[in-house]
């Protein structure tokens, strides 16, 4: 396997975990909310993925952040 082709599995590994995390939470969401709506579990859904980090834990620089603008 190429470095190329090993960095583009570790990418994809990476993105499939994000992927489960984000399935994982709203299932835990939909539990506890279970009256709320698929909107408004969205919203919440969203809100945690936007919210800043908590002290101690490591959040990745995005390109906004490096270069000033989105994208």
């Amino acid at each position: 396997m190429t470095p190329a082709n090993v960095e583009a599995e570790r990418m994809r590994t990476a993105l499939d975990l994000h992927d489960l995390g984000v399935k994982l939470y709203r299932q835990r969401m939909q539990r506890e909310h279970p009256h709320a709506s698929e909107v408004e579990i969205d919203g919440i859904v969203r809100a945690w993925l936007a919210a800043p980090p908590l002290p101690g834990r490591v959040r990745l620089r995005t390109s906004e952040s490096v270069h000033g603008h989105p994208g």
